[in-house]
């Protein structure tokens, strides 16, 4: 019984120091974090809350909020990365679609084409 409980507390001792190393290497390289988020959203808010856990030891709270954030980042910048291709490629697309219009002699006051910038431009 008591191999169990001190095996029980070393995991436990383990597990607080990787929670303590995990977020102050990160609170270390705040700037290189704060530089990755978006200009709205609760980004600040939410690493504010990961130092202030840290300031009161709570290694395990703080590490899973940083977590937490951190996924939410990736999701965020993978997203945010489709998403920009996905306009390039309509842009890109657009810029062969204009040329051959351009060629073909269907101008800008053509209504078809217009409309059909219009709709991209919204997009």
């Amino acid at each position: 019984l008591s191999k169990g409980i001190s095996d029980s507390i070393i995991r436990d001792v383990r597990d607080i120091s990787e929670s303590s190393n995990e977020v102050t290497r990160a609170l270390r390289q705040r700037n290189k974090l704060e530089s990755r988020f978006p200009k709205h959203g609760d980004w600040m808010e939410r690493l504010d809350l990961v130092a202030n856990l840290s300031e009161s030891s709570e290694w395990s709270k703080a590490s899973s909020e940083l977590q937490s954030l951190t996924n939410d980042l990736q999701l965020l910048e993978a997203e945010l990365s489709d998403a920009r291709e996905l306009l390039d490629f309509v842009n890109s697309e657009w810029s062969s679609l204009s040329k051959m219009l351009d060629s073909r002699g269907i101008g800008i006051e053509d209504s078809d084409r217009s409309s059909s910038l219009r709709a991209i431009s919204i997009a």
